[in-house]
């Protein structure tokens, strides 16, 4: 009978033995689950970060060709205002000349007269 309750305990004790390693085999098998999952939330992350990336990139980009174009268009505007300014400087010269050249008309014509 004491034979019997002994082997009853070791079978016992080797049946808990078995739970717990039963037990930390699954802990283990969370742990790696969760590590796994939380793997794959930081590669989604870093995606998400590296796609938002390119899209500032692009948007940088964009904002400078347009910032170019502006340039460009204030450029040309100076520049059709300075000629505007340049033809009406010649158009003033032009008309300066005409008064001197009537001018010196006149006093040649006073002199020969």
């Amino acid at each position: 009978a004491a034979t019997s309750v002994r082997q009853a305990e070791e079978a016992a004790a080797a049946e808990v033995e078995a739970a717990r390693a039963q037990a930390a085999r699954a802990a283990e098998a969370k742990s790696a689950a969760a590590l796994e999952a939380l793997a794959a939330e930081m590669n989604a992350v870093e995606l998400r970060a590296s796609q938002r990336e390119e899209e500032v990139r692009a948007e940088l980009a964009l904002q400078n060709a347009a910032m170019r174009v502006a340039l460009d268009s204030a450029h040309a505007a100076g520049a059709e205002a300075a000629a505007a300014e340049a033809r009406a400087e010649l158009s003033r010269l032009r008309a300066l000349l005409i008064e001197a050249e009537a001018t010196s008309s006149a006093a040649a014509e006073a002199a020969v007269a």
